[in-house]
């Protein structure tokens, strides 16, 4: 993208290159007629390199705005293929209130939530070191509670999870571990 103003400055080089050399055998009359025509052909070449600057500007602001959009796709991508779990490899959605945690050892204490589908789990979570952590933020809309707010941490980090936090994991059952976390809050809280 760097290139067009590059390209726009060079041709506005060769023109006023080629002009000076023309005036050097025309006549006074044809001189001032060729400064002229320099002129202008100088003026419209900076009309020109102005309008490839803009150019130039909203492209990059295009490619930002994409690398954005890439960025919420490969997000939405590992969401979609980390919060599936798999009942196969024993994987099971679990729910349950965070009663202490150890960022050290990246071990949760959980009092699980039961319903008649859940199979009780032991209350000691590991955590596995780059696991999916999400925080959504509900809130109260006209269609009863809605999420207002999503934020993910790619990084892993168990640092955005407190004691009382009520949080819904994807349980790896052969490793007793979880590895991918959505912490649930309550607007204002």
């Amino acid at each position: 993208m760097k290139r067009l103003p590059m390209l726009a400055m060079t041709v506005l080089v060769v023109a006023v290159a080629v002009v000076a050399a023309g005036c050097g055998t025309a006549s006074s009359s044809g001189t001032s007629q060729t400064l002229a025509e320099a002129q202008k052909t100088i003026t419209d070449l900076q009309a020109q390199v102005a309008q490839l600057q803009e150019q130039n500007a909203a492209l990059q602001q295009q490619v930002q705005d994409l690398n954005k959009q890439v960025e919420q796709l490969s997000l939405q991508l590992k969401e979609g293929q980390v919060l599936m779990p798999n009942p196969k490899l024993g994987e099971s959605w679990v729910e349950g209130t965070v009663l202490a945690i150890d960022t050290t050892r990246r071990i949760m204490t959980i009092d699980q939530h039961m319903d008649d589908n859940s199979v009780r789990i032991d209350p000691k979570v590991t955590v596995l070191n780059g696991a999916y952590v999400e925080k959504r933020t509900m809130g109260y809309g006209q269609n009863g509670a809605e999420i207002v707010d999503v934020q993910f941490f790619p990084d892993g980090s168990l640092d955005r999870i407190h004691t009382g936090d009520t949080i819904r994991f994807v349980y790896l059952r052969d490793k007793k571990a979880a590895k991918a976390i959505i912490i649930e809050a309550m607007e204002g809280s």
